[in-house]
């Protein structure tokens, strides 16, 4: 029975050197990747590299330029602590006022206690809002 190698070397065009074509057929085993892996592989970077990146990067180009607009830049009104800066101590105010005459506050802001809430609120978003506006600060300056 003849060995695979010996079928190969009957095969090659030029049989009087088998020493040479040992040699040759060994050094097929050294490449890191066979042909077809290589190929795959390569169209694989190939297309990380002339697709890929070209698309994802202007979806993280238009993305950031979105939340810079709206983080950095200001392009949005938002409301702010600053815009009802004095808007807590009023309800303050107001229950205290209530108490001082014997009402009930609902009875004379319906809305005191969700109002209220609405203001706590109004200043957790701000903070969250600053912690986001650094994390986009520091994006663009690690990118």
């Amino acid at each position: 029975m003849e060995t695979n190698l010996n079928k190969v070397y009957s095969k090659l065009p030029n049989k009087k050197n088998s020493n040479g074509q040992r040699v040759v057929l060994g050094l097929l085993n050294n490449f890191a990747f066979e042909y077809d892996t290589l190929e795959e592989e390569v169209g694989r970077l190939g297309y990380a590299v002339d697709d890929f990146f070209e698309e994802k990067y202007g979806e993280l180009e238009d993305a950031y330029g979105v939340l810079k607009d709206v983080y950095i830049r200001g392009s949005e009104s938002l409301v702010s602590k600053a815009d009802v800066q004095g808007d807590m101590a009023t309800l303050e105010e107001i229950l205290q006022k209530a108490i001082d005459l014997g009402l009930d506050i609902n009875e004379i802001y319906p809305n005191y206690g969700e109002h209220k809430q609405t203001l706590k609120y109004l200043f957790d978003l701000e903070l969250r809002f600053d912690e986001q506006k650094r994390l986009v600060e520091d994006f663009g300056l690690n990118s």
